[in-house]
């Protein structure tokens, strides 16, 4: 009994693990790889992927608003040919209303189940203006001014104002060219004077 337990046990795990690696399979070849979500897009847009998983009957594209309450599908294409890596379908924007939507891809299997791809945040934008980053503007930094920090708030600066020297009053106690030359001139003279004299006095007296 317990023997069979463990075998009936190890066929329910091997069973199991290789139905969900055959679903992954599946799953795998089921996909939308253009648009991206996210993707702004214009006029009319090619839908790119694969829809080829084993036991492919057919597939079908459709889109809705993201965030309608209703949940109403539009249908793009439908096909019972398997596409790999190729286009799905061409999604007319330019009726739409500005919004966001959603893209839907839906493979239905020759058993009846159904593998379902989603992309979200499709931003069509036909009649609006494209939303871009702005990039901000470099700044010379020359041609910042210095910002005053916590430290300077509160200080006044002052500024010493430095003029052109003045002209120096002149000084009394210098000497001029001028002023030399007439000293020597007067004392020449006063020398001269004295001799002549001492000269007249000696002769007076020598006649005395």
């Amino acid at each position: 009994m317990r023997r069979y337990s463990v075998w009936f046990t190890s066929f329910y795990l091997i069973t199991t693990m290789f139905l969900l690696s055959f679903s992954q399979s599946e799953a795998e070849d089921v996909y939308i790889s253009s648009p991206i979500p996210e993707q702004v897009v214009q006029g009319l847009v090619e839908i790119t992927g694969s829809a080829a998983p084993k036991g492919f009957e057919e597939y079908s594209l459709s889109f809705q608003l993201q965030d309608s309450p209703l949940e109403t599908r539009f249908e793009i294409e439908s096909s019972s040919k398997k596409v790999e890596s190729g286009k799905l379908g061409d999604w007319e924007t330019s009726k739409l209303t500005d919004d966001t939507y959603v893209l839907e891809l839906r493979v239905t299997l020759l058993n009846g189940d159904q593998l379902v791809h989603v992309v979200e945040g499709i931003q069509v934008r036909n009649y609006s203006p494209i939303e871009t980053s702005t990039p901000e503007a470099e700044i010379d930094p020359t041609d910042q001014e210095p910002v005053p920090t916590d430290e300077d708030s509160g200080k006044t600066v002052i500024t010493p104002n430095i003029s052109s020297p003045s002209e120096l009053a002149p000084n009394p106690a210098e000497i001029n060219i001028k002023d030399i030359q007439g000293s020597v001139i007067r004392g020449v003279v006063l020398g001269a004077a004295v001799i002549v004299i001492l000269a007249l006095y000696r002769s007076l007296k020598n006649r005395d």
